[in-house]
């Protein structure tokens, strides 16, 4: 079968395969099934696949167990004020 006549249940049949099958033997986690399912969303996309097999935006396409990597930068602010600490020196 094409990928462009892919269904909401083909891609849940995948993600049961890559998540939860125990006959997998490399089953993947919450945060990769995220990532693959937005890479497939994007495909779908492109490739002009309506409706969507696979949409992240809808909360039953996610994985319930994703962590997220929440990156903080450092404002100008906070780095004036971290780079005017004194340091110790350490004994050579």
């Amino acid at each position: 079968m094409p990928w462009q006549r892919a269904t909401e249940q083909d891609l849940a049949d995948f993600r049961d395969w890559r998540c939860r099958a125990p006959e997998n033997p490399e089953q993947i986690g919450g945060t990769k099934w995220n990532r693959e399912a937005a890479a497939f969303m994007k495909l779908f996309k492109w490739g002009k696949v309506y409706p969507l097999p696979v949409d992240v935006s809808r909360r039953e396409d996610r994985a319930a167990d994703s962590v997220s990597a929440r990156v903080s930068w450092l404002t100008p602010r906070t780095w004036g004020l971290l780079s005017r600490v004194p340091r110790k020196r350490q004994a050579c």
